[in-house]
């Protein structure tokens, strides 16, 4: 571990994609900051790895690093909801794939260069206050030796479980279960392409795409209650068997390394923000990883998180500056949180849905949209709305087909979660209790 300051204007705890680009943006404004990180690099997380928002990696000044992984841009996605074909081109809007164990360390390294301290294999094992605020945190380096670093501000950047959050006490709200579980799996052997593979077939959702080093990633997310039949034997490649895209694309191609599954989590939201500290990513936030906007959000929420910290220690109202950050944090990632769990549901797409997707796909200015709801372009629910909803179930009646008690029943659910989405985005309801961590599995979750 390099020799750490004493004080910092800002002090990471986490270094991962949150953690790292926060303190390149922060370094970049001439601040003093360090990136406490308790894992050693390169290390995997277990992730879909995809992700938008590649503006924001322009403006750190690596995207020409990301692109020499090997890793295609995904300009092309090929998207079906049982026999509705969603697919469209977008020259102007493009993904990534690129495995955890290098974007990380790539995205890291960035922020020391940029001139942020770096300290891996070093744990945050307690909080240093004054009578008012945080002011910096207790350590203990890759022997076991505590020191302590003071700062302006200490920010948790440091996932789900965040030590940062159980220290200050933040409380979750509006939390939920997940219905889904995942899997996913590395191949050799399929030609790299810059082609997004989304289908959703029954209850499952197959997802995939060519990553970093000429490999192809493929994801299956599928009822929870499936669990135990994805994961044993060969449950997991015989899934993407049935999926015919996905079983043309991995004929002959070899796995890598056995599939990693996740089966468990909660979607929240945290207190994000107090005297002294803040807490930013999956911390902070986590939504049901269906639409895979977990990495993009971290860039999106470290980017103006540094820019509001900084603006706040230069002007002396850094709490009003952190208060104004978890404001805008929610405001931004409320309908989207509420999306992600409408589409994280088990079971198979309901008839309304269906038909909302077929009117969508009819026409290319409506299909662009929903798909820049993907790249957080778009307000998920201005797609997806209920007078849409309303809409598909009237043409579902007049066609004829679908048992008019599924479509009202269909129609109805919709509706009552809409109003439950609105009611509680302006009246969360908190945890009872003091914080705790997320009981998980051990195992990671997709992001």
């Amino acid at each position: 571990m390099p020799p750490l300051n004493e004080l910092y204007d800002v002090v990471v705890v986490g270094g991962r994609v949150a953690g790292a680009t926060l303190a390149a943006n922060v370094a970049k404004r001439g601040m003093g900051v360090c990136v406490l990180e308790r894992a050693e690099f390169p290390s995997d997380t277990l992730s879909t790895h995809l992700f938008q928002n590649l503006e924001g990696l322009e403006r750190l000044g690596v995207m020409g690093q990301l692109l020499a992984t090997g890793a295609p841009p995904l300009t092309e996605f090929r998207l079906r909801v049982e026999d509705v074909d969603l697919t469209q081109d977008h020259p102007d809007m493009a993904m990534l794939n690129i495995r955890r164990r290098v974007l990380d360390p790539l995205l890291l390294n960035n922020a020391e260069a940029a001139g942020a301290d770096i300290a891996l294999r070093t744990r945050v094992v307690g909080l240093l206050h004054d009578e008012r605020r945080v002011t910096g945190v207790r350590i203990e380096d890759p022997e076991g030796r505590p020191s302590e670093i003071r700062a302006r501000v200490v920010i948790g950047a440091d996932g789900r479980n965040s030590t940062v959050a159980r220290l200050v006490g933040a409380r979750r709200y509006n939390v939920t279960e997940n219905e889904r579980a995942g899997g996913l799996a590395y191949y050799e052997g399929v030609e790299p392409h810059g082609v997004l593979h989304f289908y959703i077939l029954g209850s499952t959702y197959f997802i995939g795409s060519s990553s970093d080093s000429g490999l192809f990633m493929a994801s299956a997310y599928y009822d929870k209650a499936d669990h135990r039949r994805f994961r044993e034997g060969n449950g997991f490649e015989d899934a993407l068997a049935t999926c015919p895209p996905f079983a043309s694309l991995l004929k002959g191609a070899t796995l890598t390394a056995p599939p990693q599954f996740a089966s468990r989590w909660q979607g929240f939201f945290r207190e994000s923000a107090g005297p002294g500290w803040a807490l930013v990513g999956d911390a902070g936030h986590f939504k049901d990883p269906a639409p895979g906007q977990g990495i993009a959000d971290a860039i999106r929420q470290a980017e103006r998180l540094a820019e509001y910290a900084c603006y706040g220690i230069d002007t002396h109202s850094l709490g009003d500056q952190l208060a104004r950050w978890w404001r805008w944090r929610d405001h931004d990632a409320a309908e989207m949180y509420w999306w992600a769990r409408e589409f994280g549901r088990a079971g198979v797409q309901s008839p309304v849905v269906v038909e909302m997707f077929r009117r969508i796909a009819a026409d290319p200015r409506t299909l662009r949209a929903g798909h820049a709801v993907a790249f957080h372009q778009q307000r998920p629910f201005r797609i997806f709305s209920p007078v849409r909803a309303s809409t598909a179930a009237g043409r579902l009646l007049a066609r004829g087909g679908t048992p008019r008690g599924k479509v009202v029943a269909d129609l109805l659910g919709l509706g009552a979660r809409d109003f439950q989405r609105r009611w509680r985005t302006h009246r969360p309801v908190y945890e009872a209790g003091p914080a705790r961590a997320a009981q998980e599995e051990p195992e990671e979750v997709l992001h």
